[in-house]
């Protein structure tokens, strides 16, 4: 009997604990592939931000998954413009941080008609590199909406850099 509770109790946390990660933002960081001037100050820009399905299991389609030791592979789920009411997304923001030590802030916004429909961000302290945050949703009612990334950085997060793309959810 006691086996029993101990079986049980187990398959309840490994089965919740993918659930509950699920709801999470992640945030990862690669080394930048290019020699970059350290002598310029030029910042963090915002490079991508997109929605794509969420495949836990294999990250296909992969939008950037190219075999080889030079290549820095993220395997991002490829990007879409039209998706169903309720289907589980990844909303992903990335960015390339030439030459910012500091606190930064990581935002997304899917904003219709003028209104913030949904948002999360996710902050850490970050270096020079390649940025990604990663951000699972489940899309929202029907409609058109802007898809915005935010990358907050300097003193207090006042320094922003934005890219938008556009969302159709019928």
């Amino acid at each position: 009997m006691r086996s029993i509770c101990v079986s049980a109790v187990a398959i309840v946390v490994l089965s919740l604990g993918p659930l509950l990660a699920a709801d999470s933002a992640s945030l990862k960081s690669f080394p930048h592939p290019a020699a970059v001037s350290k002598s310029e100050t030029l910042g963090f820009f915002a490079t991508m931000v997109t929605a794509g399905f969420q495949d836990y299991a294999v990250p296909l389609p992969c939008f950037n998954c190219v075999a080889g030791a030079s290549v820095v592979t993220v395997g991002l789920a490829a990007p879409l413009g039209a998706v169903d009411s309720g289907t589980a997304l990844t909303i992903s923001l990335s960015g390339d941080n030439l030459s910012y030590d500091g606190q930064a802030s990581f935002q997304y916004n899917l904003v219709s008609g003028g209104t913030t429909v949904m948002t999360g961000s996710v902050a850490a302290p970050v270096t020079p590199g390649i940025w990604l945050a990663q951000f699972p949703i489940n899309a929202p009612a029907p409609g058109r909406y802007l898809l915005q990334g935010i990358i907050w950085t300097g003193a207090n997060l006042t320094t922003k850099t934005v890219i938008i793309s556009q969302l159709m959810v019928f």
